[in-house]
């Protein structure tokens, strides 16, 4: 499961970072350009983890897990990965966009 979820992160991440089409505009050359400026990450054996990166042209990301006793609609009580992280990067309007989650037996984006 832990692996599932960080192949999960990993892949939302790079999604977000890679140039979706091209455009002549500014920030598309800007995007195609742009390179890894932080990466850092670190687990260990009892299924804690965390990992950030940033990207020249301003895109972050990080999330943190570990694992916990979970329980479920119906009361079981299960060993399961709980995750939680955000990712922003400025949009072609300039804005930054920032979006939360948790990934649990809840589970939520804010």
């Amino acid at each position: 499961m832990f692996k599932f979820l960080t192949a999960l992160t990993a892949v939302i991440c790079i999604s977000l970072a890679f140039p979706q089409a091209p455009d002549a505009s500014a920030s598309s050359s800007k995007d195609a350009e742009a390179v890894v400026i932080s990466n850092t990450g670190s687990d260990d054996s009892a299924g804690n983890f965390a990992s950030n990166f940033e990207t020249s042209n301003n895109i972050k990301s990080e999330a943190k897990g570990s694992l916990r006793e979970l329980t479920s609609e119906n009361g079981t009580k299960t060993f399961g990965e709980v995750q939680e992280g955000s990712y922003s990067y400025v949009g072609d309007d300039g804005k930054t966009y920032a979006v939360k989650w948790i990934a649990d037996e809840n589970g939520k984006f804010n």
